[in-house]
């Protein structure tokens, strides 16, 4: 969620950096939230039989992905839609994942505290996400190097779930 609220803050001045006008930088940026409902639906179509970890390590796969997609891409309009696709529904599944996962690791009881407790982190980073975002804009003098530090932050996002599902696992 930082990385998320950080980029979404600075989108239109990222896609305006990589020479778009504001008005496709609107219509590009607006694709993120359809993007989202798009993720899920795929999720409740395709993922029937897939445990919400497994679907977990996707979506946050495709997290790293869509940013390096962002800080790399020229000003052609496709490469703008694949980041938004691929950022949307990574955010999209991942509400449904920070909701499932916990249930399958640790179980029903106890789970309405469980999350409670849990969301307070996501709050408190997508409250910090976009200040963190400029901070990084400054201190990293430019938006690729600030989509970079978020694409590795995704990164150590996805080996962090994946440990601590297998570690759960075992």
């Amino acid at each position: 969620m930082l990385a998320f609220s950080g980029i979404t803050l600075h989108l239109l001045a990222m896609l305006a950096s990589k020479g778009l006008t504001p008005e496709r930088a609107a219509i590009l940026g607006a694709l993120v939230g359809p993007m989202q409902v798009a993720g899920r639906v795929v999720e409740f179509t395709f993922a029937k039989h897939a445990t919400p970890s497994a679907v977990g390590v996707i979506a946050l796969a495709a997290f790293p992905l869509a940013v390096l997609v962002l800080a790399f891409a020229g000003p052609q309009d496709w490469v703008f839609v694949v980041f938004a696709a691929l950022w949307g529904a990574s955010n999209g599944v991942m509400t449904i994942v920070r909701g499932t996962v916990p249930a399958e690791i640790w179980g029903r009881d106890g789970y309405g505290g469980l999350t409670g407790l849990m969301a307070t982190p996501v709050l408190l980073a997508r409250a910090v996400g976009p200040f963190f975002a400029a901070w990084l804009l400054a201190a990293m003098g430019g938006y690729t190097p600030m989509a970079l530090a978020f694409a590795a932050i995704g990164v150590v996002a996805l080996a962090s779930f994946a440990s601590a599902v297998w570690f759960n696992r075992r």
